[in-house]
């Protein structure tokens, strides 16, 4: 029989190997900073998520996480959330190790997720109406709510939790307080995508159909103007400032790029492929391109500055 002290060795030995819970990995922020800028990719053809390294523009990991994954969060210090829209639950990759470290059951298909800024929690949406809210830390489901219509996307913006509806024509406003108080508000057309405008009051809201993307003033929760993009406008991301909102067209396949304070359309880049998701950090832009391409924009000079082919159907990208 193996000693005492034998089997404590093994014992130490296996936790070491262990992959780290997603608790520690929040902890571990300060030595993520220092940690080489990743590009994280999600892959829904493929069921892959792919890490890249955003100075060389190489693939610096494949992982191979749930199946169909479509939306992605990033959590401060590196790790990120995917929606597995092939099953009933989330993945958390860390991206500064290239490893899938958990998976955690949501009770229902994922379609997209947004976290709070501490990473403590993420709001994981089904586009069968529910919404699950997920501690990190402990990984387990503390709430649900039911929203009812086909949610699509969602934010967290302040102490409120936004999500579109592509089955009715308003925006539900989930207090993250009281988890039971859901309001709805009217919208010209049915939203696709939203984003919170950086340093403002200003929500935008791409819409399901049309060209018209509502700017609503989220304390007044008031439609405060119409935006005019291209013929169908889909994803959109701000620069740090938030003067420019680069916005995807999967239609024409382009990039438009909109002067965030008048909406005046003052770039457009044509990718030659379909564009979905885009994400927007340190003077470059990138864009889940279809059907394998991921592509660099300088924001500057308005221009394609790098492709790199990843897996199949590329949908959304984020940079943690």
């Amino acid at each position: 029989m193996l000693s005492l002290s034998l089997r404590l060795l093994f014992l130490l030995v296996a936790l070491a190997a262990a992959s780290p819970p997603v608790g520690r990995l929040l902890a571990d922020s300060s030595a993520a900073a220092q940690a080489p800028r990743r590009i994280v990719i999600s892959n829904e053809g493929a069921d892959i998520v792919t890490i890249i390294d955003a100075a060389s523009l190489r693939i610096a990991a494949t992982v191979r996480v749930g199946p169909r994954p479509h939306n992605l969060a990033a959590l401060p210090g590196g790790p990120v959330v995917v929606a597995t829209q092939g099953a009933r639950e989330i993945s958390v990759v860390d991206a500064s190790t290239g490893r899938e470290v958990r998976r955690i059951p949501t009770g229902a298909v994922p379609h997209d997720v947004a976290t709070v800024a501490d990473g403590s929690r993420a709001y994981v949406l089904s586009a069968d109406g529910l919404m699950a809210v997920v501690d990190l830390r402990t990984t387990r489901v503390i709430d649900r709510v039911d929203l009812g219509g086909r949610p699509h996307d969602i934010v967290v913006a302040g102490t409120e939790i936004w999500v579109t509806d592509i089955s009715s024509r308003t925006v539900a406003i989930v207090d993250a307080g009281r988890m039971t108080r859901v309001t709805r508000i009217a919208l010209p057309s049915p939203g696709h995508d939203l984003a919170a405008r950086p340093d403002t009051d200003e929500l935008w809201i791409t819409p399901w159909t049309g060209n018209e993307i509502a700017v609503v003033h989220t304390p007044s929760r008031q439609l405060r103007r119409r935006v005019k993009v291209g013929r169908s406008p889909q994803h959109l991301a701000f620069t740090p400032d938030g003067r420019e909102a680069w916005i995807t067209e999967t239609e024409s396949g382009r990039v438009f790029v909109v002067e965030a304070s008048t909406g005046r359309v003052v770039g457009r880049i044509d990718l030659g492929g379909p564009p979905h998701h885009v994400a927007v950090d340190e003077g470059s832009a990138y864009v889940a391109t279809g059907p394998s391409r991921l592509d660099v924009i300088d924001i500057q000079r308005r221009r394609i500055v790098g492709r790199l082919r990843v897996g199949l159907h590329p949908h959304d990208v984020v940079v943690p």
